[in-house]
């Protein structure tokens, strides 16, 4: 007998399956998956890479290509509570983030360093930050998103200003 996945009742009609889960009703899947965290994750990234790519030319040749990428300059893996900050990306093309970004990042990072200084100053803060995302915290990123609200996708900007208005 199998269990929903959503309220752990056993299911006794037809069950409802996405991936390996089983529920008892669509309403209890679709609550479910809205606040999965680890699937709004996996989506809201496809929607912020493609916010950050899309029409804008490459940060590094200037080029601008019809599938444009979106470069994490601190990992996703590395320092999940910086992936949807607007800060720490910038649009590439496919060369210069393969063949670039990735198989030279000393170089990559004294580039950065370079060019944003403002801005790495605020990513060595952000990237010391840990705060694990809730559903709550991804709906709203999700909207920033769609608006279009960049200011919003700057997650940890509030505490960093105050740091720096403590140190002078």
């Amino acid at each position: 007998m199998k269990k929903c996945a959503y309220c752990l009742n056993k299911i006794t009609g037809k069950p409802y399956k996405k991936g390996k889960k089983y529920f008892c009703s669509k309403e209890h899947k679709d609550l479910f998956f809205d606040n999965h965290v680890s699937t709004l994750l996996d989506e809201i990234q496809i929607e912020f890479n493609r916010l950050v790519a899309k029409d804008q030319p490459c940060a590094v040749c200037g080029k601008k290509f019809e599938v444009m990428q979106c470069s994490h300059i601190w990992g996703v893996k590395a320092y999940p509570s910086i992936r949807f900050d607007i800060l720490n990306v910038l649009p590439m093309c496919g060369h210069c983030h393969n063949f670039w970004w990735h198989l030279n990042p000393m170089d990559a990072h004294d580039w950065f360093v370079k060019n944003y200084p403002e801005r790495n100053d605020y990513l060595n803060f952000a990237k010391e930050q840990s705060k694990p995302w809730t559903a709550d915290e991804l709906h709203k990123i999700r909207q920033a998103i769609r608006d279009k609200d960049f200011k919003s996708l700057i997650r940890f900007y509030d505490e960093y200003e105050r740091i720096q208005l403590q140190k002078d």
